[in-house]
Formats: structure tokens, sequence, C-alpha cells
């Protein structure tokens, strides 16, 4: 989501250096305007105050503290998500600190506090650069839909767990191989099981909460890609799964398309009810709540906010 969020913004700043012809001090200043983001994780109150609900507790405090710090000082680095000890526990990427820069600052009220900082800056460049690689439904030889009842943010949680990925493609079990400092992104693979019979899916596009997409190589002499797209559908998800022709020689092209317009539809039609079955059975036993929906920036939202920022500070300046 922070990645995410960073890149919506990096986006929405660019298209107005590139489109703005004003010269005053703040238009000129739009390319100096950047991001930091800090997760903690710990304990606090809300209690309600003048009609108004307040978070306080002594990580409240620390949290507020995060906010001058000497990272980039130290560091150089300028846009930033810093990640306290506890937070990294909590959401259990200790493998993805691994590859961050560890910091500590040290606060006269609370101590030493120890983060993990990501620099934004090539989560921006690779976005940017990446050639996007997708089945468009123009393209799709094989099209299936279903309604998952979760939210787009879980439904993606779903959809990347190996368990609930073998019940979408009806397989006997799904792992997932290559993962990059214990995520999952382009260059991973998911590996269904059928029987004796592996077939690997490696992904070549990994767009959180938006799409996947995925080159499965289990026909022989054939390459196959499909998009796994989700858009926001009430309080729940629209799940549309694209299949790309069969690529290779002619003569097998043809038994390809053949293979999924037959085998493969049964399967999907079948994995998507029960995958979305296995969901509302998660939510009716209440190992999950549909939360709230993360909204990826809107750039008119952004250019807007951008705007108002410069121009409190060229009033004050």
């Amino acid at each position: 989501m922070i990645e995410e969020t960073y890149i919506a913004f990096r986006r929405a700043l660019e298209s107005m250096v590139l489109n703005t012809t004003c010269t005053c001090n703040a238009c000129r200043n739009i390319s100096s305007l950047d991001l930091k983001f800090f997760v903690h994780h710990a304990e606090f109150m809300r209690p309600s105050m003048g009609g108004h609900e307040e978070l306080i507790g002594n990580d409240v405090n620390a949290a507020f503290r995060l906010t001058k710090n000497t990272i980039t000082n130290d560091t150089g680095i300028r846009a930033y998500t810093a990640y306290t000890h506890e937070a990294v526990e909590a959401l259990d990427i200790e493998a993805f600190a691994l590859s961050l820069t560890k910091h500590v600052d040290t606060y006269p009220d609370v101590g030493q506090i120890e983060v993990f900082v990501q620099d934004m800056v090539p989560v921006w460049a690779k976005a940017r650069e990446r050639v996007r690689q997708h089945v468009t439904p123009q393209d799709a030889v094989l099209t299936f839909e279903f309604e998952a009842p979760l939210p787009p943010t879980q439904t993606w949680d779903y959809l990347s767990n190996p368990e609930y990925r073998a019940i979408l493609m009806s397989v006997d079990s799904n792992s997932i191989e290559r993962k990059n400092d214990g995520r999952i992104n382009e260059g991973s693979v998911f590996v269904c099981a059928h029987g004796k019979r592996r077939t690997r899916h490696t992904i070549v596009d990994w767009r959180p909460f938006e799409e996947m997409t995925f080159e499965d190589s289990g026909l022989p002499g054939l390459k196959v890609y499909f998009t796994i797209c989700l858009a926001s559908a009430g309080s729940g998800t629209r799940v549309s799964v694209r299949f790309s022709k069969a690529h290779g020689s002619i003569v097998l092209r043809s038994l390809g398309t053949l293979f999924l317009k037959t085998v493969v539809k049964r399967g999907v039609d079948k994995g998507g009810a029960a995958f979305a079955a296995a969901m509302q059975r998660d939510i009716d036993a209440g190992v999950v709540a549909p939360q709230a929906q993360f909204l990826t920036p809107d750039a008119s939202a952004i250019r807007a906010a951008a705007r108002k920022s410069l121009s409190h500070e060229r009033a004050q300046g």
C-alpha cells in the first residue's frame, strides 16, 4: 500500500511538472515535494474528549517523535518509509527488513527508537521503467469472472496465499518459489501440483490490489499468459481471469487453445466458485472480517494537495 501510494504521488508530481507553465515560486518548487512514511505497531488508548476521539499513550508519543529524526542527515535518503522494530515483527517482514537501512534515534522522553529505512526513490524508478505485461480483454481467448466477498486488498492476500490459490486453480496443492527478500514479486513462481505433475506459474507483472499476470509453461512446447484483475464491487471484489492464446508452434497452438477452452475452463469455473465459498467460510467463522477498502490516491486529489502545500509555503515565505 505504501509503495503504491508513493508511486501514485510521484506520477502526479511528474504530470504537474510537465503540464505547469506558471513561473511562480510555488510552481517552480513542485519537483521538490516528497513523502515520508512511518510505520509503528504498539498499544494505545482511544478516549473521547470533547466529542472527539483521541489517541493517547507512550507509543503514540513515540510515533510523533519519529517524525523528528536524523535519517536524512545520517543516510542521505530524503523520501523513505521508516518501519520500527515492533512493526517489522508484527507484519512478519523480517526478511524484507534485512534489505533496508538500519537507523537509531534517541529521544529524551521515549529513549532509543530503532527503525528500518526503505528508500522510496528506487521504488519509483522501478515502477517508472517497468513495461506493463498483461492480457487485455481484447486479447483474451478465455475469460471468467466471479464475485469475492471481501474488498480488493483482502482478496489480493487470498489470491497470494498458496492454500487458497490451490482452490482457485483446482489443483491438489500450491507452493511459492523465488521470493524476493521474503516478498512475492516479479520472478516469483507459484508451483501447482496436479498429482505427480507440476505446473509453474511465473509472475511477469505484479501490481498490488489491481492485477497480477503469469506465464504458464505447463503445456509442452507452449506458453500461455493469464492476468487476474481485481475491481471493487460494493463491499466485495469482482475478480476477472483472462487467458491469452497459446504461444508456440503453429501445430501446437490450436491444440493449446482447445485445451484452454475445455479443460482449463471447467477447472476455473469450478475453482472460482470454490475460492469465493472458502473466503465466505472464513468470514462466517470469524477468521477474517471485511476491512475498509484501500484506495490508491486519485491524481487530481494529489495535485490539489500539492498546490495547496506550495501555496502555503509561498504565503509564509
